[in-house]
């Protein structure tokens, strides 16, 4: 009876320890720190899931559930560890849709070699620990009935223990509450609300496991009254001096591949400085968020997290099916594969009539998000009477880039075509020009002084990425000359802005943002600076008559493209049906504080929270009524977040 105990209580507490310890370096890798805040919750659900092991009879039965439960334990501390890595993010159950995009853009720059080690060491130990186990420690059969008798009631009390003190836990969890959004919620609602909305948080908190429950609760029991007050509020936005000034005109809408504002020069990319420095400019704009989430948030006003394949139907009230109604020709285009995260459903049923995406082979011919992306330029010239047509009625035309996506110094194809390709009549490369402008001063690049180890190959992928900049400002000069060439450039407003942050990493360095802002800090909002920009001859005027300048000051996301949208053409909306509001009813850098679906975190460029309570980042040393509006301002933000979430998720029709 003694070897078979044995062998269980072993198989138990190791399996205690993987927990444990790989929770601990997940915490440690996100958030420097030891382990979870409410330790006893999260710890007795070790108790919860391993008790089995010390109940099932079958010792074939006991070692498949360990081998599980250890592989599942390893695969969520490596997805995390990649996560964070790559990407500063934490792992959600709800990316599990996104495996086979994961599958076709996945690159071995996304591991570090450490934490294949890691894994590789918890795998070896594993393997071992069970050789020596089952093979050295024997026992008499006859003891067997006896052995799991004792075992299941070992694990029975263990999982009826594990259950109580969770109870306990939770009335901790309410009573200590101090947010004030959720008030009114029991210990479990709690955690499950912040697992839903605030997944950092929740894993500080309350540790991957209960993350996790939470998530998967958050899914089975959704409170159908958090949409309320955006499905019954029917308040009209405000009018203001520029509601409906450009009535009528068309829209062209772009959202740049990793737009961010250092490539933006008057020689490399003088049409990108023409609408930066003419049309209205927005230099305190951020996003963090995954490329179809931006895009979403630019279509649509609003998003799920994460969004569905499937599509949801918000022609009601995204800009393509608003503008549907009024007689616009609604086109979409891509030069990615139709696909790639299920764009041809989703902007289908965001109301566009008409999609065009990428169709050709060259991807095939050199290979699969290595950076030998279809131009810009060529998908334009293939597509311009399309994107700019001219047939008497007015168009709506969105564009999402892609030359600009990384890697950048992996693509040998496009990099051979910057080199050896004349830049406009310039009778230099793409990539000589790139160089001439960097040496006499008139492009600046962020890290021409640095001086690390692998200083040659982030220079060199910030002048790769450049180059991939001007080739996109050649596919707006020739966006601009058709709006021309067509007399439609005064009554079409273009519209720009940047999916995300320079995130990408390639030949083993770190992200490239962690160079330019000298940073790995998740929550230092400044590196998440984007481009935003709106132009439009009369609207420029009317703005610079009215301020005396090009710019809009105040902090921004793509959030308020949507509204603001609406707004100069004069288009009725209702203003609970988007999360920001129109640029020119925003009179503070509170109204519009931005969440990220990607890192659950709720930020504008001074000041960062991940928790409603703890302020992760300040530019300053703010006062507590600063902080106190921040964080009242992010708590409504949340409270919005989550009623989209249950309309999304429900299929709910907002009117």
């Amino acid at each position: 009876m003694k070897g078979i105990l044995i062998k269980r209580y072993a198989l138990f507490f190791l399996l205690i320890a993987v927990f444990f310890s790989s929770e601990c370096i997940v915490d440690a890798r996100v958030f420097g720190s030891f382990y979870v805040d409410y330790f006893l919750l999260e710890f007795v659900l070790y108790f919860v899931f391993l008790s089995p092991i010390l109940i099932f009879k079958s010792e074939k039965v006991t070692v498949t559930y360990a081998s599980i439960l250890f592989g599942l334990s390893v695969l969520i501390m490596g997805a995390n560890l990649i996560l964070d890595y790559s990407s500063s993010d934490v792992f959600s159950i709800t990316y599990v849709v996104f495996i086979e995009t994961v599958t076709n853009v996945f690159s071995f720059n996304f591991i570090n070699f450490w934490d294949i080690l890691l894994i590789l060491g918890y795998i070896t130990f594993y393997v071992l620990f069970m050789v020596f186990v089952y093979r050295r420690i024997n026992y008499k059969k006859e003891y067997i009935a006896s052995a799991q008798a004792i075992g299941a009631v070992v694990g029975l009390f263990l999982i009826s223990l594990s259950f109580c003190i969770r109870g306990i836990e939770y009335n901790r969890i309410e009573t200590l509450n101090t947010i004030e959004v959720l008030d009114g919620m029991n210990g479990r609602q709690i955690v499950t609300y912040t697992s839903e909305n605030l997944k950092r948080s929740a894993l500080k908190k309350y540790g991957l496991l209960n993350l996790y429950f939470g998530e998967i609760d958050a899914l089975v029991n959704t409170n159908l009254e958090a949409a309320e007050t955006i499905i019954n509020d029917d308040e009209k936005a405000s009018d203001n001096n520029y509601s409906g000034s450009i009535q009528g005109y068309n829209v062209l809408e772009i959202m740049i591949e990793t737009g961010v504002p250092f490539t933006i020069c008057e020689n490399l990319t003088p049409n990108l400085y023409k609408i930066t420095t003419e049309g209205i400019n927005m230099p305190r704009a951020y996003s963090k968020n995954k490329t179809n989430v931006s895009e979403y948030i630019g279509i649509v006003g609003s998003t799920p997290s994460p969004i569905s394949s499937a599509g949801y139907d918000t022609s009601n009230y995204s800009l393509a099916g608003m503008l549907n109604d009024l007689g616009y020709t609604t086109s979409y285009f891509h030069n990615n594969y139709a696909s790639f995260y299920g764009r041809q459903n989703v902007v289908e049923k965001a109301g566009f009539e008409n999609t065009t995406f990428f169709t050709g082979d060259k991807w095939g011919a050199t290979g699969y998000f290595d950076g030998n992306y279809p131009l810009d330029s060529d998908f334009v010239t293939e597509n311009i009477e399309s994107m700019i047509p001219n047939d008497g009625n007015p168009f709506y035309t969105y564009w999402t880039t892609l030359s600009t996506h990384g890697p950048y110094n992996t693509g040998k194809y496009n990099m051979e075509y910057f080199k050896g390709t004349n830049y406009l009549d310039t009778g230099l490369s793409y990539y000589n020009y790139m160089l001439t402008c960097e040496m006499d001063g008139s492009w600046v690049n962020p890290l021409i002084d640095y001086t690390g180890e692998d200083a040659r190959s982030v220079i060199a992928q910030v002048r790769n990425f450049e180059c991939e900049m001007m080739n996109f400002d050649i596919s707006l000069g020739l966006l601009l000359d058709r709006l021309e060439a067509t007399n439609q450039l005064d009554n079409t407003l273009i519209i720009m802005y940047g999916d995300h942050d320079i995130y990408y990493e390639s030949n083993g360095c770190a992200p490239l943002k962690n160079y330019i802002y000298n940073t790995e800090d998740p929550y230092y909002a400044e590196q998440y600076n984007t481009i935003l920009a709106m132009y439009n001859p009369t609207l420029n005027n009317l703005y610079y008559n009215n301020t005396n300048k090009h710019t809009f000051d105040y902090f921004v996301s793509a959030y308020v493209i949507v509204p603001t949208v609406l707004d100069i053409l004069g288009i009725d909306y209702e203003k609970a049906h988007y999360v920001g509001n129109s640029i020119f009813n925003t009179t503070s850098d509170f109204d519009n504080v931005f969440y990220s679906h990607e890192l659950d975190i709720l930020f504008i460029d001074t000041i960062c929270t991940f928790d409603l309570e703890t302020i992760a980042y300040q530019k300053e040393d703010y006062d507590e009524e600063y902080i106190k509006e921040f964080l009242s301002a992010a708590a409504e933000m949340i409270t919005k977040i989550k009623a989209f979430n249950v309309i999304y998720s429900e299929g709910l029709v907002v009117e």
